[in-house]
Formats: structure tokens, sequence, C-alpha cells
């Protein structure tokens, strides 16, 4: 069996250490608080009533160390006839529908150092449904 064990021991003082340059989109707020941004395009798969849908967004914010503020927009991509949500019967002469939903976006990140990350997302929306020819 073989076995290792290793110490390490810095004797330096901390404020002997060099400061590490952080390099970020934004800049930085103060020496420990760096900001930083980004902005993605979100295809999401879903079901409604019944029926799979594809929604098709964007996602983007400010990143301040492990609290990201932001914004969120989703709209429908497809289905977009009103027959294709179900056997539901409409006695309008509008066959298309369209929704979406945005609103403002914040995502909490726990331990944003370590390889493997765990967050939390929530966004505070308002949304839209249209039936149009």
């Amino acid at each position: 069996m073989i076995g290792s064990t290793s110490i390490y021991a810095d004797d330096t003082e901390e404020s002997e250490k060099p400061k590490r340059k952080v390099n970020t989109l934004v800049g930085s707020l103060s020496d420990d608080i760096y900001v930083s941004g980004y902005g993605a395009i979100i295809p999401t798969y879903s079901r409604i009533k019944g029926e799979d849908a594809f929604l098709c967004g964007f996602r983007g914010g400010l990143i301040l160390d492990n609290v990201v503020l932001g914004f969120s927009v989703t709209g429908l991509a497809y289905p977009y006839k009103r027959e294709d949500f179900g056997n539901d019967s409409f006695t309008d002469n509008k066959p298309y529908v369209n929704f979406g939903y945005g609103g403002a976006m914040m995502e909490y990140y726990f331990f944003p150092k370590k390889q493997g990350i765990k967050y939390h997302e929530q966004t505070l929306s308002v949304g839209r449904i249209r039936y149009y020819r």
C-alpha cells in the first residue's frame, strides 16, 4: 500500500504576496469585487396543453462576484396554430397564437470559485398572449 502526505507552509506575509490582476469585460468596483457580464440565446422545450412546444429567448446580465442581475425574455417559436394546442374549439377567425414573457432576472451562485457550481435563478416577469390571423 502506498500513501502520500503533503504539508505546505507559506511564511510569506499577506501584504507581501503579489495581487493577482483580474481582467473582466466591465472592470472592478473595488479590489475584491469584480464585474463582468454575459448574454445568451436560450432555446427551451416545454409542453403546453399536452402538446410539444419550442420557446426561444434571450438572457443576459451583469455578474457581480456571485450574484447576476439582468433580464430575460422568452417567446413561443413553434407551434403557432391554435388548433395544435389541443381540441379546444374557437369561434373567432383568428387561427394563430403567440405569447411571450420577460422581466428582471437574478441568479445567485453558491461557491462561484469552485469547478462545479450550483445556482438558483429567479425571474419576475410579465407576459402576453395574442390571437391573430
